[in-house]
């Protein structure tokens, strides 16, 4: 490790500050306070941190370079550091790992490439670049590196930034080449190559002392980065915000600036920022992870996500390295308060945070009815009832209620006739505890087998119908989706995912639902809740469906889009009225069919409800027999499922009216 030195002070302390910045990448730190503060600061200043880094790496690597056995000691020490973290984030977040890394292929992939866990990258990047670059400079081949560094950012900043540019071209069939083996244009020799050959030209050719005001450059290479950035992003081009061709000129400036600088401090904290550097950068994402998992509400948060796990890694970071730097001694105490300090103020958050702090989006740790936090429980009721009815025999009753996904804010509080039912009911009985849903569980379920793409299960048609849509929500997402990210998903779950993303997307917030609500009033009340199927078997059957009907699930969306949403409301409106006849027609008319298209549509619809019609009276069987049971049971239960469910001459109402029960409509 080079040796610490007044004029380094300055590059020490920003080694601190980049690595700070890499973690409000990460934690999105400002989107709390909105997308523009959020994007300046996540897509842009801080994306000048990981250039620092290997800027500094090819600086310092250039002085010793030449010393026998010295390629060998820094990649030695970047392994061991590398192996060191990787056992880390494998032990203490085993089940994310496990999740990212869930075949053998990709297993060696990201442990040569793309890291165990996704900050890592950087490490194999470093090593592989500075082998690269090492065998340049033993030849002496200063130009050639220069040349290659060239070639292969602007490999980098196709796969990267501009990706948008080279859709459908061939050069992305190159840059798929390059991401097919090093996952992404960052990783590998892309993006280390070329900063490390900035930083070493930089040392070689003593350019801080060519460059004596470099302010000026910083500040004129800094408004180019910026009106780059923007330009990009306002025109949706990147398919992710690494690689800047202006970063080459903003960030060795920067560097150039800092060497030049005055800043002095001592020699102990000089050194103490530059081992702490690294390790912060390394173990944030570590202590990003836990909290997620262990302090959900604090998650949510981005600015208080961003406090917390910056606080936590610099104390972490402090603990690590602390006696290697001089005076240990004599510093301990006033560092140690200060450390202590950081993180109790760090804990604190967490305490109050986790408890306190209102939910802004659903997790898996039990944050899906948390949009229903912001409903005001003392505002005059809807009145609106829903279909709901009384199951009842002698002295024995439930409450059994349809509900749809969609919903309004204003919907909320319910009827007193439903609100009242749900409090005085025993239990709550829901298809799925959407609280408990694991997605890594999930996730696990609606992807292929190694390997296996869903354009493997479907024709060419549903697979340019499909692409089509992908490209339509880059524009109505305004950001860039990585299709082959894809390609190894469920085609069930693709077609669900697009009708999904419409509802996600719509003008006004219908993702309100009436399911997610009644789950939120039990939790209020602190009922059980009881799950009347495994949602996992649920989920499956409705993923694991034959290529025929995945098929045809792909080709309507073609008559399914934006304008589709009035229909949705439609249906939501008919399910206010809790007239199932109505909202059956509804249901039955969600997709937008011009005349010429009909006869093929009536094709494809037939396909999928023929299939659906299979499983739903599989269903509706099973959720008669659990009803019937709960009712003998004596339990005063409140039981919500899919209103399409319920009617029909092989519904549950009917099938338990034929069973001797009562059924009266709550209006």
């Amino acid at each position: 490790m080079e040796s610490t030195k007044k004029t380094y002070d300055s590059i020490n302390i920003m080694r601190v500050i980049c690595a700070i910045l890499v973690i409000t990448i990460h934690t999105s730190a400002l989107y709390d306070l909105g997308k523009i503060p959020g994007e300046t600061l996540s897509l842009g200043i801080a994306r000048i941190a990981v250039p620092f880094f290997f800027i500094t790496a090819g600086y310092f690597y250039y002085e010793r370079f030449n010393q026998k056995g010295y390629l060998f000691k820094y990649l030695k020490r970047i392994f061991i550091y590398y192996l060191g973290f990787s056992f880390a984030y494998t032990i203490l977040a085993f089940s994310y790992i496990k999740q990212r890394n869930y075949s053998l292929e990709l297993i060696i992939k990201d442990f040569l490439f793309d890291g165990f866990s996704p900050t890592l990258w950087y490490l194999p990047a470093l090593i592989l670049s500075i082998v690269v670059v090492a065998l340049f400079l033993r030849k002496n081949w200063v130009k050639g590196l220069m040349l290659l560094s060239v070639i292969v950012y602007a490999i980098g900043l196709l796969g990267d930034t501009y990706y948008g540019l080279i859709e459908g071209t061939a050069i992305q069939n190159i840059v798929n080449g390059y991401n097919s083996i090093f996952v992404h244009t960052r990783n590998g020799v892309c993006f280390g190559v070329p900063f490390l050959t900035i930083g070493i030209l930089i040392n070689k050719y003593n350019l801080n002392d060519k460059i004596k005001k470099s302010t000026l450059f910083i500040i004129l290479s800094s408004v180019i980065f910026g009106i780059e950035a923007y330009l990009l992003i306002v025109n949706n081009i990147p398919i992710d915000h690494n690689m800047y061709i202006s970063l080459a000129l903003v960030v060795p400036f920067i560097f150039i600036g800092l060497l030049n600088s005055k800043i002095g401090i001592s020699e102990r904290r000089s050194k103490l920022f530059r081992d702490m550097s690294l390790w912060i950068y390394c173990i944030h994402e570590l202590v990003m992870i836990t909290i997620m998992k262990y302090a959900p509400k604090v998650a949510m948060h981005s600015v208080i996500l961003f406090l917390v796990v910056a606080g936590i890694s610099v104390t972490i970071a402090y603990i690590a390295v602390r006696k290697k730097s001089p005076d240990y001694q004599t510093f301990k105490k006033k560092e140690g308060f200060i450390v202590a300090a950081i993180l109790a103020c760090s804990v604190l958050i967490i305490a109050a945070g986790n408890s306190k702090l209102p939910s802004t989006q659903a997790t898996a740790s039990g944050g899906a009815t948390a949009i229903f936090d912001k409903i005001d429980e003392k505002a005059p009721t809807s009145n609106i009832i829903g279909p709901m009815w009384k199951i009842s025999k002698d002295d024995e009753k439930i409450y059994l209620y349809g509900t749809v996904n969609f919903g309004t804010k204003d919907m909320y509080p319910l009827s007193p006739k439903v609100e009242d039912a749900i409090k005085q009911s025993e239990g709550l009985v829901v298809e799925a505890n959407s609280n408990k849903i694991d997605p890594r569980k999930v996730n696990d379920m609606i992807n292929l087998k190694q390997g296996d793409t869903y354009e493997k299960h479907v024709s060419k048609e549903a697979i340019d119908i499909y692409k089509d849509k992908v490209k339509e929500f880059e524009k109505i997402l305004n950001t860039k989706i990585d299709y082959e990210k894809l390609k190894p998903i469920k085609p069930s779950y693709l077609a669900m995912n697009c009708i999904d993303t419409y509802i996600q997307t719509y003008k006004d917030n219908v993702r309100y639902y009436p399911n997610l609500y009644i789950l939120y009033r039990a939790n209020k009340d602190k009922l059980p809740i009881i799950e009347i199927t495994d949602p996992y078997t649920s989920i499956q059957d409705s993923i694991d469906v034959p290529d025929e009907v995945a098929d045809a699930s792909l080709k309507l969306l073609k008559y399914y889009n934006e304008n589709n949403m009035s229909k949705n409301l439609d249906i939501l409106n008919a399910w206010k009225t809790g007239n199932l006849e109505e909202i059956n027609n509804k249901l039955n008319d969600v997709y937008i069919v011009p005349d010429e298209e009909k006869e093929n549509f009536k094709k494809l619809n037939n396909i999928v409800t023929q299939y659906d019609d299979t499983c739903t009276l599989k269903i509706k069987k099973e959720y008669t027999e659990k009803i019937d049971g709960y009712i003998k049971d004596k339990k005063n239960y409140f039981v919500e499922v899919s209103v399409q469910y319920l009617s029909g001459e092989d519904g549950i109402l009917k099938e338990l009216q034929d069973k001797g029960y009562t059924i009266e409509q709550v209006k």
